[in-house]
């Protein structure tokens, strides 16, 4: 029988940024969650989910599957301008609700120089746990629980199809890389090459990408449920740290190593947390 490889030094440098954006996250709904009525009421209306947004995430679908094909320049300004303008809101998001307006937007705006123009794994990660956490706790406080566990299981099926079977996840994946625009953290193995400049990460045996959907979506659950229990949150918060040490597990004990599913194990972890506090607790 086949010993189990734990290596929990990898896992340990996938957690801090993972756990770091759950964190994050769940403080940055608390934060909305205490706004004034008024507010409150203002944003659930103005950032309701509904068939327009599948619609305009569905385009967005198409049209990264479209240039992760068509690939050349026009595919790498696409990428750039989408992640950029998906950071530049995440951060404000996030920053927007613990600083003024004005230090916000300033903060924001260093980052995004930073993250354009100067930057290495370090700033990769810090700048992706802030937006994606933006991202998560929002799009959270937006739809239900039973919605946000649905949609978990929904975009897992459709990983495992687009990265098994049609294989276009893999080749968007790819199609960002090299176009230096990842939307998610870099995990080194090393710790000196946290410095490394992007331009010089290429996923192998010194990088690993963790993708932004395997971190925002059990966030997104997270969010939901923090609406109407902080301790049921928790629970949720820790399971998908269960489920990304699974991922973790099945990817560092691959025969050979080739791209994963990787949200699967971190959603059915995270629904599993959910239904143990909704049943039981």
């Amino acid at each position: 029988m086949k010993d189990i490889n734990l290596n929990l030094g990898s896992y340990i440098k996938e957690l801090i940024p993972f756990l770091a954006t759950q964190i994050l996250g769940l403080a940055v709904t608390l934060k909305l969650l205490a706004l004034p009525p008024e507010e409150t009421v203002a944003m659930s209306e103005g950032l309701s989910f509904n068939l327009l947004d599948i619609i305009i995430l569905a385009v967005i679908l198409v049209l990264f599957i479209f240039f992760s094909k068509k690939g050349g320049k026009a595919g790498t300004i696409f990428f750039k301008v989408f992640l950029t303008l998906a950071v530049f809101s995440g951060l404000q998001l996030s920053l927007g609700s613990f600083l003024n307006p004005y230090i916000s937007l300033i903060v924001s705006l260093v980052l995004i120089g930073l993250f354009l123009y100067r930057n290495n794994v370090i700033i990769q990660n810090i700048v992706m746990v802030i937006a994606i956490a933006g991202i998560g706790a929002l799009f959270g406080l937006t739809v239900t629980p039973l919605f946000a566990v649905i949609l978990l299981a929904v975009l897992s099926i459709y990983d495992i199809i687009a990265v098994y079977k049609t294989k276009h996840m893999i080749s968007m994946a790819k199609a960002m890389i090299e176009s230096k625009a990842i939307f998610g953290f870099v995990i080194p193995s090393k710790l000196n090459l946290v410095t490394e400049r992007l331009n010089n990460v290429t996923p192998g045996d010194n990088f690993m990408i963790l993708g932004s959907g395997d971190i925002v979506m059990p966030l997104i659950l997270t969010s939901s449920v923090a609406k109407t229990s902080l301790a049921g949150s928790v629970i949720v918060l820790i399971f998908s740290l269960a489920g990304l040490f699974l991922t973790h597990l099945i990817f560092t004990n691959q025969n050979k190593k080739r791209p994963m599913a990787a949200l699967p194990p971190i959603a059915a972890l995270s629904i599993i947390g959910y239904l143990i506090f909704y049943i039981i607790i």
